[in-house]
């Protein structure tokens, strides 16, 4: 499988074909990515750094983007989340400035997601919040309702702490609420 993908990439530089070269780039990247291990995505990296490159020559927004998405994951998976963060970003920017809605909400449902792993949970609603927005303007209702759910277990996230504080403060308010919900039996 691998070897098909370097295969495509040397016949399309081969061709001089900037946009076969461009999509074998890319793909040779998720390859890379989809294998996994600390190499793979190293190689997967730098596979990805030159269709970056080559989509800013070719000014082209969407692979720009798309690039951008797909590096973003693969710094996620090496564990450098700021790295991450800006490509994921940056995704975002090219998806609004191409118009690309579906893209937008997928880079919104992507930064959001992230944010929440690293527990800044004001960050992750704020994403959250477009993802649920843009996915009304789409009308998908499975991402309505994903983002829903994204949205309401992050929004119950930043909340505990301070429920928390309550349950260890004022035990007989949390008694007195427990009873008027549930009848003791």
């Amino acid at each position: 499988m691998l070897e098909y993908r370097l295969r495509r990439l040397d016949v399309a530089r081969a061709c001089g074909d900037r946009a076969k070269v461009l999509a074998a780039l890319l793909d040779l990247g998720k390859s890379y990515e989809k294998l996994g291990g600390s190499e793979n995505l190293k190689l997967a990296r730098g596979v990805l750094e030159q269709y970056l490159e080559l989509a800013d020559e070719l000014d082209d927004i969407d692979a720009q983007g798309a690039g951008a998405f797909v590096l973003g994951r693969i710094y996620q998976r090496m564990e450098r989340t700021d790295d991450s963060v800006v490509q994921l970003q940056r995704y975002l920017e090219l998806s609004t400035l191409s118009g690309k809605t579906s893209a937008q909400a997928e880079a919104a449902c992507s930064l959001g997601l992230l944010y929440y792993t690293l527990g800044d949970y004001k960050n992750s609603i704020h994403f959250l919040k477009q993802y649920f927005e843009l996915s009304k303007l789409i009308g998908d209702r499975d991402k309505l309702e994903e983002a829903r759910i994204y949205l309401g277990i992050a929004r119950g996230d930043e909340m505990l702490p301070a429920f928390r504080r309550m349950v260890r403060d004022d035990l007989g308010a949390l008694l007195a609420w427990k009873s008027n919900r549930t009848p003791f039996t």
